[in-house]
């Protein structure tokens, strides 16, 4: 009998572990659409939490990174999606590792490859799209996962 309750409580713990994440996500979700359409200035969230800016354009990034003076995203992009143009108040930094990358920023459109590094000032609209499937870090500095400094 003790060996069937502790069988229970354990898949009890699993199920609220798995509801507990699933809502995590929802709410990180809700965050970065309010971040995108400018209502908030930054995504609450903790290194190892990922996001995914509107999962059907297929770009999925997880904070690797986080300190008082920048956060670092690894981030995939599914070919063919694309990332509408935006801006924020941060330096931003992409590096590419993996595959090809139509990018705009300000007036400037590029094809970046692996090695490629570009820096977007504050306010600077960009976005881009995977021609491939693409790996790259992203750069915010400040940090886009705390609250912006007045």
């Amino acid at each position: 009998m003790e060996g069937a309750a502790t069988q229970n409580l354990l898949n009890e713990l699993l199920a609220t572990r798995k509801r507990l994440q699933q809502k995590q996500s929802e709410i990180l979700a809700r965050a970065s659409d309010l971040y995108q359409a400018g209502q908030v200035d930054y995504v609450p969230m903790n290194v190892g939490d990922t996001i995914y800016i509107d999962p059907a354009k297929g770009w999925k990034c997880t904070l690797i990174e986080h300190n008082d003076s920048k956060d670092i995203f690894d981030v995939y992009v599914k070919a063919g999606h694309e990332l509408d143009d935006h801006q924020h108040y941060q330096i931003e930094r992409i590096r590419i590792f993996q595959g090809v990358l139509h990018w705009r920023t300000g007036s400037t459109k590029m094809l970046l490859h692996p090695g490629d590094i570009v820096t977007m000032r504050p306010n600077e609209p960009h976005g881009g799209i995977g021609e491939t499937d693409v790996h790259m870090t992203v750069m915010f500095a400040p940090p886009l996962t705390t609250p912006k400094s007045e």
